[in-house]
This record gives structure tokens, sequence and C-alpha cells, in this order.
């Protein structure tokens, strides 16, 4: 299903393609345990020329879909295999407006209801998707939101039993992997207009703060 999603809408070329598929399948391994499995796939990523932070990235996503405790032990396979120092750190302030910003980017008019329900259930379930899920995990830089929906829906998928979160994220993930090229290269461009504006406004932002 995947492969036809990412193939039909020819939206990556073909090496990239298979990378991001590697990736999936290993999140997916990651996720059941299966460090045998895990361990090829990411083998066969290094061999490929996946760089080692996009990697990392890809595990700790695992955070938010599996836990620390998955997410520790596939961060053990990977340094058994390629150990990396320095690590990147995402050291940026305003976590909950990221997270904020990318949540309403992708429900779109929906976004309202969501948060709603989700602080009906209790009002710090909601802000730590925003805060910490959006903001902390989804919006940090290495992968897209394209690649991250991808690996996201891998994990729940993987996880079994959760299939109200893997409807919505596949929801998600049709929301922003348009069907046509021209349509990507648009939305690609405008989304690059809004990313220079925002960064220009936090930089004013978190300026004024620390004055």
């Amino acid at each position: 299903h995947l492969r036809r999603q990412f193939r039909g809408g020819r939206l990556l070329s073909q090496g990239i393609q298979e990378r991001l598929l590697g990736l999936a399948r290993g999140t997916a391994a990651a996720v059941r345990g299966r460090e045998r499995v895990l361990r090829r796939e990411l083998l066969a990523a290094l061999a490929a020329g996946e760089r080692i932070h996009r990697l990392h990235e890809a595990l700790l996503q695992l955070v938010a879909f599996a836990g620390f405790g998955r997410a520790i032990n596939a961060f053990r396979v990977l340094d058994a295999l390629r150990p990396q120092r320095p690590f990147r750190r995402d050291r940026r302030p305003g976590a909950r407006r990221r997270g904020l910003r990318l949540c309403r980017r992708i429900y779109g008019p929906s976004y309202g209801a969501l948060m709603r329900r989700m602080g009906s259930l209790h009002p710090d379930l909601a802000e730590w998707i925003l805060r910490d899920g959006y903001g902390r995990v989804l919006s940090r830089p290495g992968l897209s939101a394209r690649e991250r929906e991808l690996l996201a829906v891998a994990a729940l998928a993987a996880s079994g039993g959760l299939d109200l979160q893997l409807d919505s994220h596949l929801r998600e993930l049709r929301s922003i992997m348009p069907a046509r090229f021209e349509e990507y290269l648009a939305i690609e461009k405008r989304r690059a207009c809004e990313r220079l504006l925002l960064e220009g406004v936090e930089a004013v932002i978190d300026t004024c703060a620390i004055l």
C-alpha cells in the first residue's frame, strides 16, 4: 500500500522512494521488536548512502509511537553498526508553537474538532499532542512532514489494534501527498515562502524575548 502511494504520486525519485520504504520497514521492525530485521534494514540504508542523521530522526520518532523502550533498543542496534558522535540536537525554542502550526496545517478544518475531542479526554493529553508529538517530534528538522507521516503509518500499522489512529494518519499522509507532480511543486513553493516568513517572525519574537 505504501509503495503504491509513493510510486503513484511520482513525488520522489526512485532512489529516494526505496530509501523511504526502507525506513518504513525498519520502523515497523523496531516497533515489533524484530531487531534482526531492523539490523538488515539499517545496513541496507547505510549501504544505499542514507545519511546517519536521517536514521537518527526515524528512530527518535519511535518514542511518540512505540515508547522509549523500543526507541532505545533500536538505537542500540544502530550504534552497534555505525557509532556516531557528536549528535545533532534540536535546541530550538517554541515547541508548542511549531506543533500548533504543523497540526493545523495537516488537519485543516478538522483541527478544532480534533483538539476539542482530545481535550475532553484529558487537557494534558491535548497539550502533549501539540507540544511533544507535533512540536518536539514531528516538527524536527531532518525529515519532511511527508516522510514523517509515512513512518508514523508504518509504526501504527506494525503496532496493531490502532485502527482509528492509523486511519487518521493515512488521511494526513494523503492530504500532504498531492496526486500530480505539478501540484506538488506549487505546494512546495508556497510552503517554502511560508517557512521563510514564519522563521523571520519567530526570530523577531525570540529576539524580543531575550531583550
